[in-house]
């Protein structure tokens, strides 16, 4: 092995190891990825690839071609990232603003940290310098060293879980069984954030809180039954799910903004006319989290993969939610696959229907199948009451 003797030498081989564990970390999230849709997983591919490349390419045929192409090539990828979790990519989603997680954040260090690698040797001033050999192996040894340690940290579940579309499901059900070969899960798709504890609250945004509760109480009372909901216009959205209820939508008429008087969704027992009303759900029809109730604990969700049928009935769900279902499988069922839903949260605020975790919860336990249990067929529903 030649000794290294000058800094240009450490900072090629320091940024290949940068490049190794950017890819490393697109390579895991790959399949997740995939399972969004084709045009997310096939970014994954090829920027792992270009990656281990570029790499490849800076040790063993270094040149100043091979540097500005690794500059420019994870520039693009930084941008990409920044974008996505900015202003949203509508291609694949519907364009909603991806969270920032602890694989994504880190991926895109690493890439940063060889573009300034990148950008030191192209200005050939500072790299020029000698560096004792065995000096310079340590540092290269040392951030690969970090580099493994931080990517392989980055895949543990407690770091994992907001980072990249993991499939989970809308409902508490303890059914196992899949659909036409789908698998089901058992989370929605931003649990991560909606597992956090509450925050206290100051008094001024505590009293804003109770009104907006009472307003929405209000208007959950003048729909006590389907018939009622039926009645003004909503439409059945799916069956009835434990700890979910069954949604029934108002498909017309809503301003966008978020209105405690106005729920995207009212919440029922069941699905028969005298089913009576258990809660409210309030949707985000501009692709982004609203400022919603006062203060921070209406933990806002997503699904992703919903295929909806819509039907003279109203709306059907022909699979589980946030499962393996691909738009073939969707399109052969007459459905339309959603690749990722708008944001929503659930606020159950029925006198006699509080959840025990909380009134924004995403599930209630008290809301259960018609025999008391929550169990479930293979999409997720069962018998209401």
């Amino acid at each position: 092995m030649q000794p290294i003797r000058e800094v240009r030498v450490v900072v090629r081989w320091t940024m290949a190891v940068l490049m190794l564990g950017a890819a490393a970390v697109h390579f895991g999230a790959m399949g997740e990825h995939a399972g969004v849709s084709w045009t997310h997983g096939l970014f994954f591919a090829v920027a792992a690839w270009a990656q281990v490349v570029l790499a490849c390419w800076l040790v063993l045929r270094p040149s100043r071609t091979a540097v500005v192409t690794t500059v420019l090539v994870n520039f693009a990828i930084v941008v990409v990232w920044v974008a996505s979790r900015t202003i949203g990519i509508a291609i694949g989603t519907d364009g909603t603003p991806e969270p920032v997680a602890f694989p994504d954040a880190l991926c895109t260090v690493l890439e940063a940290t060889a573009i300034a690698g990148g950008l030191l040797l192209i200005s050939d001033g500072l790299v020029r310098r000698r560096v004792h050999a065995a000096m310079g192996w340590i540092a290269v040894a040392a951030t690969g060293v970090a580099v493994t340690a931080l990517t392989s940290l980055g895949f543990t579940p407690a770091l994992a879980s907001g980072s990249s579309g993991q499939s989970h499901a809308h409902d508490t059900s303890t059914s196992t069984t899949s659909v036409a070969g789908v698998a089901p899960h058992s989370h929605n798709v931003d649990e991560a954030a909606e597992l956090q504890p509450d925050q206290p609250l100051a008094a001024a945004t505590r009293a804003t809180l109770a009104h907006q509760l009472v307003v929405a109480r209000q208007v959950a009372l003048e729909f006590p039954t389907v018939a009622d909901a039926k009645a003004a216009g909503y439409i059945q959205a799916g069956k009835f799910a434990p700890g979910a209820g069954a949604h029934y939508v108002l498909t017309r008429g809503s301003s966008g903004g978020f209105d405690p008087g106005a729920p995207g969704s009212l919440i029922y027992e069941g699905i028969s006319d005298t089913s009576r009303i258990v809660g409210l759900m309030y949707l985000s029809l501009n692709g982004q989290i609203p400022e919603g109730f006062a203060g921070p604990n209406d933990h806002w969700h997503r699904h992703q993969n919903v295929c909806v049928k819509y039907g003279a009935g109203g709306i059907e769900i022909p699979f589980p939610a946030d499962s393996d279902v691909t738009s073939a499988m969707c399109s052969g069922a007459g459905g339309r696959l959603l690749v990722l839903t708008t944001w929503m949260v659930h606020a159950w605020v029925v006198p006699g229907w509080e959840s025990p975790q909380g009134v924004f919860s995403h599930a209630n336990p008290n809301v259960r199948c018609a025999d008391g249990t929550m169990q479930t067929d293979a999409v997720g529903f069962c018998q209401g009451v």
